[in-house]
């Protein structure tokens, strides 16, 4: 039978408010396996929702220790790039002069590098800019809208949103706005989190272990007696957490970004948080969820929002051409279609296949 070990120390709080998430993910399945062998459990709250990390063979006498450093790296995270405390290195920048080249952090840097490249590639769909029409939609700190914003208030804060007036150099390490822009890098803050929080436990000698921040997942190595970890992904049912179907998770990262839990109704028509920067409205295509697998959970986060942006055709379109393993539900009338990237076929074939396969 599985040994639990349980470290529930009480995390501070270092925001104020959550960050604005887009992932959903459900929880972590952990099936039977030798008696001798344990899974430790650290736990706590962070960016305005909840982390848990299962190591497999943690000394116990090790575990303090542990904990005290993911909450350390987690602070620091949280200090970078939160946009609601504002002495971070993000809001110390959306207040900085246009046309001025501003330091980042190494990794703030490594954050908006691959936020812009994601930018890129889906022709704005994912934007790190977008947060006046997050706000003006009532999806981020103001909250409570339940109306919707008449044109010309969406079209004042689309000419606030655009990553192409974002110039960032590498050596050294600078951001410059050309225009008045408000970077937010939530979109992808827990997925790097994530990866941050895998690093510094493979550099204390562990090497099976999952990382899961506000269901953003990064597996790494096995569970006791070398069977992979499994993560179950949900049906979108925005009153239910039923699950869809399980996948393992073999030195693998998966988030999910859906359209089912963050909405609001408005004379019999629902809007979702998902918003596409392009036209300043929330989308109305019939893409209700996007899962990613990568091999970072950064990639998966910033992913998943940019394909259920772009929706179920230019979605698929970009994965199969870039080989991204993505899962995707497409709403019908009466019901939901499964549609799979090559990228995500691969994987599953690449799994199943392994020596210990379930």
């Amino acid at each position: 039978m599985l040994v639990h070990k349980h470290l529930t120390h009480s995390m501070m709080k270092f925001s104020r408010a959550p960050f604005y998430g887009l992932a959903i993910i459900s929880g972590l399945l952990i099936s039977a396996c030798q008696p001798t062998e344990t899974i430790s459990i650290v736990s706590g709250k962070t960016m305005g929702t909840t982390y848990q990390v299962s190591i497999v063979h943690a000394p116990s006498e090790t575990l303090e220790s542990i904990h005290l450093e993911i909450d350390k790296e987690l602070i620091n995270i949280n200090n970078l790039m939160s946009t609601y405390d504002n002495e971070s290195e993000i809001s110390r920048f959306n207040r900085a002069e246009i046309n001025r080249g501003f330091a980042l952090s190494p990794e703030t840097f490594q954050v908006v590098q691959f936020s812009l490249r994601v930018a890129r590639l889906t022709n704005g769909a994912f934007d790190p800019t977008v947060g006046p029409l997050v706000n003006l939609w009532g999806f981020g700190p103001p909250g409570g809208r339940q109306i919707i914003p008449d044109e010309v208030a969406i079209k004042s804060a689309k000419s606030k949103v655009g990553f192409q007036s974002l110039i960032l150099t590498s050596e050294p390490a600078t951001l410059t706005a050309r225009q008045p822009r408000h970077l937010d890098l939530s979109a992808v803050a827990k997925g790097f989190a994530v990866d941050q929080i895998g690093a510094l436990l493979q550099d204390a000698g562990y090497q099976s272990f999952l990382v899961e921040i506000g269901g953003e997942l990064l597996a790494k190595g096995s569970k006791p007696g070398g069977l992979p970890w499994r993560v179950a992904v949900e049906l979108p049912e925005s009153r239910l957490r039923s699950i869809l179907r399980t996948l393992p998770l073999i030195d693998q990262a998966i988030a999910t970004s859906g359209d089912y839990r963050n909405y609001f109704e408005y004379e019999a028509r629902r809007f979702s948080h998902t918003l596409d920067p392009r036209t300043g409205n929330p989308v109305t295509h019939k893409l209700t969820s996007v899962t990613v697998l990568a091999d970072t959970a950064m990639k998966a986060d910033g992913w998943a929002t940019g394909l259920a942006v772009m929706g179920p055709v230019d979605g698929l379109e970009l994965a199969d051409q870039l080989g991204i393993a993505a899962l995707m539900l497409v709403r019908g009338k009466d019901n939901l279609t499964l549609v799979e990237s090559q990228g995500f076929k691969d994987y599953l074939n690449r799994v199943n296949s392994e020596p210990g396969a379930p």
